[in-house]
């Protein structure tokens, strides 16, 4: 769940001034979301009239959203049996941010009435700016709001957390919430509401599969298993649900196992591309590759609607057995090996700000998606970018830095898409195209020149590029990181609106971090093989490290205690006069 916590009124007051507050790190992720209501039009004292739709547009709003109101009202009932006495209240809203349902109250009730939050009232980004129905709906996602999180100065005395329901074809369908006093919050809320809406997605799947198949899931189920293929059943978004034996033996492993696992980590296929198969004309079927064997598989949609599938039937006929030298000759494995330590996880920082970004970091571990790293130079942009990539399913493909500061304008554009022949000159190969299943991690991309946003925002969007010179659109197997020290707002228009503003992880600067004694000691320790006598700081030079400004970030930090630490010597104490010594040593010379 995204939690946006409650800045101070000064910062609130500060941003809808319009002043300049790309300064202060630990807002960032707050910050994002308040200017994307502002672009959005939202007011922070709200509108002069508060949104309301018509008696009647509520009717046909309920009507449209039948299936989930069938489910969500008694669910929604259930959650609030005892809610009323502590004095919230629980809501179903549409994918515009419309409130068909408000259940409980109790004592909040007068103030829910005098904040509109009534059934009738829209909650849009829109038009409230930042809430969690309208913030769960833009970022697709479960999020809590507290307090002066807010964009509504109105809603600054209020809590609320929201989770969007998904229909079983993966699109969000509505919204359920619960609101009340700022001082009446429990994070109990999030979990309850959380739990809600993932009940009233489960009726609605079973619901599709029985309106798909005459016996719905479980007559589906009973097929699986007697069939005489290799089959499994693949659901919206991508996650294999169901397993028959034969279809464990081909990889090797109990069908439970298997189960839960994303069809991409199984197969090396995106699902959005077995969608896309299975409903070109003529089609239907692809060849995929396990550890273990190349399979043809043969698609089998269920519709949620006409071209909205939400599951599909994948029955497997093995071809040939992987060689090692056929590995080798292709190159490494779609499918990697689990890794022995979540680099993510390692990534050291208690800081809150820093702890934010680690978690952005593990979401993006577990996704495909282009994303952005925002922070001052040593701020450890490329060492969290380097953690996602040996954590995700790329780990064992390249990691390919590009340093756009120093390259010339003419020559990025050939050396990340290559070049064509043309007459006498041969052609060239790009970073895109060598890099095939890795990361391309582009430094400093603010500064890249206008002239290959547009190449490059196809790239992130759409996975193709073309070389310079050449008609042909290519296919791109490669992960696009943006790095910079600037914001996504410095990009250009083209990138930005390719880089969704959610795929963006923002770095605080060392200077602004509350963990900079605890960075120092794991660096001190590091690969230190005393267990019963570890490396200590002094009192004295704990306090230097906290109070110092640390202009070089991380980057500066690292080195400078592995100086001290060797010119410490026997002692296994470093003090203030290690790190003076390291400083002046490692400053550059003038001249």
């Amino acid at each position: 769940m995204l939690i946006l916590e409650s800045p101070s009124l000064a910062m609130w007051e500060r941003f809808q001034r319009g002043e300049d507050l790309r300064k202060v790190v630990d807002l960032q992720p707050l910050l994002l979301r308040w200017q994307r209501c502002r672009d959005l039009g939202a007011q922070g004292d709200g509108p002069a009239t508060p949104v309301s739709v018509s008696s009647g547009d509520l009717a046909v709003r309920r009507d449209r959203a039948a299936a989930v109101f069938a489910e969500a009202g008694p669910i929604l009932d259930r959650v609030t049996t005892g809610l009323t006495s502590r004095g919230v209240v629980a809501l179903l809203a549409d994918v515009d941010g419309v409130i068909l349902l408000q259940r409980g109250g109790g004592k909040f009730l007068t103030a829910a009435d005098r904040a509109r939050i009534v059934e009738g009232a829209q909650w849009n980004e829109a038009t409230r700016g930042t809430n969690a129905v309208g913030t769960a709906l833009a970022e697709q996602r479960a999020v809590a709001v507290k307090g002066r999180a807010h964009y509504e100065r109105a809603a600054h005395g209020l809590f609320c957390y929201g989770s969007p329901i998904k229909d079983p074809s993966g699109q969000v369908v509505a919204v359920l919430d619960v609101s009340g006093k700022l001082a009446d919050d429990d994070p109990s809320f999030g979990f309850a509401i959380e739990t809600a809406a993932a009940a009233v997605e489960r009726v609605l799947r079973a619901r599709a599969y029985s309106a798909s198949v005459p016996g719905g899931l479980r007559l589906i189920e009973s097929m699986l298993q007697r069939c005489a293929m290799a089959a499994l059943i693949v659901e919206a978004p991508g996650v294999i649900t169901h397993v028959n034996d034969k279809a464990g033996q081909i990889f090797g492993v109990a069908p439970v196992q298997c189960e839960g696992r994303s069809v991409e980590s199984l197969f090396g296929v995106p699902y959005q591309t077995l969608c896309d198969e299975a409903l070109s004309p003529g089609r239907g079927a692809v060849r995929v590759e396990t550890d273990v064997v190349t399979c043809h598989a043969e698609l089998e949609p269920l519709f949620l609607a006409p071209g909205r599938p939400f599951a599909m039937v994948v029955y497997l006929e093995p071809d040939v057995p992987f060689s090692v030298q056929r590995r080798d000759e292709a190159g490494p494995s779609r499918r990697p090996s689990a890794p022995m330590m979540d680099a993510v996880t390692a990534l050291r920082g208690s800081d809150p700000a820093f702890t934010l970004a680690k978690i952005e970091a593990e979401r993006l571990s577990n996704s495909d998606e282009a994303f952005m790293v925002v922070g001052e130079t040593g701020a450890g942009k490329k060492r969290v970018v380097r953690a996602i990539h040996e954590t995700g399913r790329r780990r064992e493909a390249p990691f390919v830095v590009v340093d756009c500061a120093r390259l010339a304008a003419s020559a990025v554009e050939e050396l990340l898409f290559g070049r064509a022949r043309s007459g006498t000159s041969r052609a060239a190969v790009g970073a895109v195209e060598q890099n095939v299943g890795g990361t391309l991690y582009l430094e400093g991309a603010a500064l890249l020149p206008s002239s290959v946003h547009t190449a490059l925002a196809a790239l992130i969007r759409f996975g193709t590029y073309r070389r310079v010179g050449e008609a042909r659109v290519r296919r791109a197997d490669v992960r696009v990181v943006l790095a910079s020290d600037a914001p996504r707002s410095a990009l250009g228009r083209e990138l930005i609106e390719a880089m969704p503003a959610r795929n963006v992880i923002t770095l605080p600067a060392l200077r602004n971090r509350s963990d900079k004694v605890e960075l120092a000691i794991g660096a001190l320790r590091e690969d230190d093989p005393a267990g019963d006598d570890p490396w200590e700081l002094s009192d004295e030079a704990r306090a230097r490290i906290a109070r110092y400004e640390w202009p070089g970030n991380l980057a500066e930090l690292f080195p400078m205690i592995k100086l001290a630490r060797t010119l410490a010597g026997a002692s296994r104490i470093v003090g203030e006069r290690e790190l003076t010594s390291a400083a002046n040593k490692l400053r550059p010379k003038a001249g």
